[in-house]
């Protein structure tokens, strides 16, 4: 029905290549306690990355889902 979550996979943020004269690397932004955070990703880790980025995205989209099944219900029930 829903997918199988694995937390320790998910990762939250925005995942950017930056161009430069030397040639390009990978950040990844996200946001903690209401400031912004980047860090350098290196190549090696940009699918790893990638793939938290999705993994979070759908299981957002999951947790989403079963929310307005619930509120359907709840206001349902209501009459």
């Amino acid at each position: 029905m829903y997918p199988k979550i694995k937390f320790s996979q998910l990762i939250s943020g925005t995942l950017a290549k930056v161009k430069e004269k030397g040639g390009a690397f990978w950040h990844l932004t996200w946001k903690e306690k209401k400031k912004t955070k980047t860090r350098y990703i290196r190549l090696n880790e940009v699918d790893i990355v990638r793939k938290g980025i999705k993994a979070y995205k759908d299981a957002r989209a999951s947790i989403d889902k079963v929310a307005k099944a619930n509120l359907k219900r709840l206001f349902q029930k209501r009459g």
